[in-house]
């Protein structure tokens, strides 16, 4: 049967809900309004603060694997690691 202009229907599957129960959750933090989200590590938090610093300066802060890459205009640093990254931007004034 061809829908026709005025008897259109759609059939589809309702979704299974969850069950309780959390065990894979453990070690997450969950919001009140049920997000869940990884605590972010300490490293992790002086990272995108010194991407940060460097974007109001005009510059870049890439990580590449266990190191990082600070870059404006082209021009390239490789930083082995944050407090490299840091002396960068103490240098220039950020």
């Amino acid at each position: 049967m061809t829908p026709t202009k005025y008897n259109m229907t759609m059939h589809t599957q309702q979704k299974e809900t969850p069950t309780s129960g959390a065990s894979h959750l453990a070690g997450v933090n969950t919001l009140k309004h049920g997000s869940i989200i990884a605590a972010p590590t300490d490293q992790v938090k002086h990272l995108a603060t010194l991407m940060a610093r460097a974007a109001l300066a005009g510059y870049t802060v890439q990580k590449l694997g266990g190191s990082y890459m600070f870059s404006r205009w082209g021009h390239v640093a490789h930083c082995a690691d944050l407090e490299t990254v840091e002396q960068h931007l103490q240098r220039i004034g950020a």
